[in-house]
Protein backbone atom coordinates (compact mmCIF):
# COMPACT_ATOMS: atom_id res chain seq x y z
CA UNK A 1 0.00 0.00 0.00
CA UNK A 2 1.15 3.31 -0.89
CA UNK A 3 1.81 6.24 1.39
CA UNK A 4 0.32 9.40 0.79
CA UNK A 5 1.34 12.77 2.28
CA UNK A 6 -1.22 15.44 2.83
CA UNK A 7 0.26 19.33 2.80
CA UNK A 8 -0.60 20.98 5.68
CA UNK A 9 -2.67 23.74 3.45
CA UNK A 10 -5.05 21.29 2.32
CA UNK A 11 -6.61 21.56 6.23
CA UNK A 12 -7.83 25.23 5.37
CA UNK A 13 -8.17 24.25 1.73
CA UNK A 14 -12.38 25.56 0.82
CA UNK A 15 -12.16 23.22 -1.81
CA UNK A 16 -12.78 20.31 0.32
CA UNK A 17 -15.08 22.08 2.29
CA UNK A 18 -17.40 22.50 -1.09
CA UNK A 19 -16.62 19.05 -1.71
CA UNK A 20 -18.49 17.76 1.64
CA UNK A 21 -21.39 20.00 0.68
CA UNK A 22 -21.24 18.72 -2.81
CA UNK A 23 -20.86 15.06 -2.11
CA UNK A 24 -23.03 15.25 1.39
CA UNK A 25 -20.04 14.46 3.65
CA UNK A 26 -19.76 15.21 7.18
CA UNK A 27 -17.32 18.12 7.02
CA UNK A 28 -13.90 18.85 5.25
CA UNK A 29 -11.65 16.07 7.16
CA UNK A 30 -14.10 13.65 6.03
CA UNK A 31 -13.54 15.36 2.47
CA UNK A 32 -9.91 15.60 2.68
CA UNK A 33 -10.21 11.64 3.67
CA UNK A 34 -11.70 10.46 0.57
CA UNK A 35 -9.37 12.78 -1.63
CA UNK A 36 -6.86 10.72 0.37
CA UNK A 37 -8.27 7.24 -1.33
CA UNK A 38 -8.31 8.48 -4.62
CA UNK A 39 -4.35 9.80 -4.31
CA UNK A 40 -3.32 6.62 -2.82
CA UNK A 41 -5.27 4.71 -5.74
CA UNK A 42 -3.66 7.13 -8.41
CA UNK A 43 -0.12 6.74 -6.43
CA UNK A 44 -0.54 2.89 -6.36
CA UNK A 45 -1.65 2.36 -10.39
CA UNK A 46 0.56 5.21 -11.61
CA UNK A 47 -2.03 7.32 -13.13
CA UNK A 48 -3.67 11.05 -13.25
CA UNK A 49 -7.11 10.05 -14.54
CA UNK A 50 -10.03 7.35 -12.49
CA UNK A 51 -12.78 5.99 -14.25
CA UNK A 52 -15.88 8.20 -13.01
CA UNK A 53 -16.63 4.56 -11.40
CA UNK A 54 -14.17 4.82 -9.04
CA UNK A 55 -14.62 8.26 -8.66
CA UNK A 56 -18.09 7.77 -7.73
CA UNK A 57 -17.53 4.73 -5.61
CA UNK A 58 -15.48 6.78 -3.23
CA UNK A 59 -17.43 10.05 -3.08
CA UNK A 60 -20.76 8.50 -3.74
CA UNK A 61 -23.03 9.35 -6.50
CA UNK A 62 -22.49 13.08 -6.51
CA UNK A 63 -18.91 12.43 -6.60
CA UNK A 64 -18.43 13.33 -10.26
CA UNK A 65 -19.97 16.83 -10.08
CA UNK A 66 -18.56 17.61 -6.37
CA UNK A 67 -14.94 16.75 -7.51
CA UNK A 68 -15.75 19.36 -10.68
CA UNK A 69 -17.25 22.03 -8.92
CA UNK A 70 -14.75 21.95 -5.75
CA UNK A 71 -11.80 22.41 -8.25
CA UNK A 72 -10.22 18.98 -7.36
CA UNK A 73 -11.13 17.33 -10.28
CA UNK A 74 -11.80 17.96 -13.85
CA UNK A 75 -13.00 15.66 -16.82
CA UNK A 76 -10.49 14.01 -18.76
CA UNK A 77 -10.65 11.88 -22.14
CA UNK A 78 -10.41 8.68 -19.84
CA UNK A 79 -12.29 9.92 -16.81
CA UNK A 80 -11.54 12.45 -14.35
CA UNK A 81 -7.82 14.01 -13.74
CA UNK A 82 -7.47 14.34 -9.71
CA UNK A 83 -5.95 17.75 -9.08
CA UNK A 84 -2.52 17.27 -6.65
CA UNK A 85 -1.28 14.46 -8.59
CA UNK A 86 1.03 15.14 -10.94
CA UNK A 87 4.71 15.52 -9.51
CA UNK A 88 4.20 13.71 -6.51
CA UNK A 89 2.86 10.16 -7.39
CA UNK A 90 6.20 9.42 -9.63
CA UNK A 91 7.89 8.43 -6.52
CA UNK A 92 6.81 4.65 -6.68
CA UNK A 93 6.96 4.38 -10.23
Amino acid sequence: MAAVTIWKEAFTDIRFKVLAAQCNLSDSAHALGKMAELWQHCTEQYVYVLPESIVTAILGPNGINGIIEAGLGERAEDGIRICGTQGRIEWLQ
